[in-house]
């Protein structure tokens, strides 16, 4: 993984691959341990996401992806328009040939 001039950034897009990868949502416990993270540190940013939408917590208290991230998609899309979308998921996935 690359690293950005701003450590608590890439502690949060670690957070989110993890999440985006797992098949099952995890604890704000096991997300730190997983990504061997400060608990405070992986706590107050887990926060700062629920806080925007952009994760939720189940009655289970565990994380899922939140609904910020379809805003976010629809504005890619709304730049990048649907056929360049597809030009470039054909290079990333070229099974879509």
């Amino acid at each position: 993984m690359s690293s950005t001039a701003v450590p608590a950034l890439d502690k949060t897009f670690q957070i989110l691959d993890l999440i985006t990868a797992s098949t099952q949502p995890l604890t704000a416990a096991h997300i730190a341990k997983e990504l061997d993270l400060p608990r405070s540190s992986t706590h107050n940013i887990l926060q700062s996401l629920l806080t925007k939408h952009v994760i939720y917590k189940d009655a289970e208290n565990r994380f899922h992806l939140g609904s910020y991230l379809m805003y976010w998609a629809g504005k890619y899309e709304q730049q990048q328009g649907v056929i360049q979308l597809f030009k470039d998921l054909i290079v990333q996935y070229p099974a879509l040939l």
